[in-house]
């Protein structure tokens, strides 16, 4: 989790924050099966899935689980 909202540049599931930004606009971006929004919006302990994973869906077909520790 980060204080400025979903970093998941530094985990590799987007090459750059301008692409994630375009993906989020264009409704390409999922973060526990619910579109994401807005681009800077902040994961909380609330989006976790059993207190340590999210399921974040990049377009149609890439799907990640990340562990948060």
């Amino acid at each position: 989790m980060s204080k400025g909202g979903l970093q998941a540049v530094g985990w590799q599931i987007f090459p750059s924050k301008s692409e994630m930004r375009k993906l989020v606009k264009g409704n390409g971006v999922s973060l526990n099966k619910e579109k994401l929004t807005a681009f800077d919006r902040p994961v909380t302990a609330e989006d976790l899935i059993d207190g340590k994973y999210l399921l974040v869906q990049r377009g149609k077909k890439n799907y990640y689980l990340i562990t948060v520790k």
